[in-house]
């Protein structure tokens, strides 16, 4: 919570718990823009391509230097956070696995 920002640059992730926690406790949350990432942080965190090196440099330092707009990336992060609860999370995966499991039933 004593942080100025929660960097995140992975290249693979399969659902991104610690940069949701991140936004859970009202952390600005720079991270990669990769579908699970995109999936469970939406708009609250600002994605950048994995490989851009530059463009990850030049935002870290923007927003370090500019404590206004991390107040403002910080504050979106708990109410998004508190959507994604377990309950939720688990029945968006057992309806997906119902549509599977239907799918192959008609076969």
């Amino acid at each position: 919570r004593q942080a100025s920002l929660y960097v995140f640059p992975s290249s693979f992730e399969t659902f991104g718990i610690a940069p949701l926690e991140a936004l859970a406790v009202g952390l600005p949350v720079v991270a990669s823009d990769i579908s699970a990432l995109r999936e469970s942080l939406g708009d609250s965190a600002i994605l950048l391509p994995v490989e851009a090196n530059d463009l990850w440099v030049n935002t870290l330092v923007g927003l370090l230097l500019d404590t206004q707009k991390r107040l403002e990336l910080a504050a979106r992060g708990p109410s998004w956070a508190r959507q994604l609860t377990w309950a939720r999370q688990t029945e968006a995966y057992e309806s997906y696995l119902l549509v599977v499991a239907r799918s192959f039933i008609r076969r």
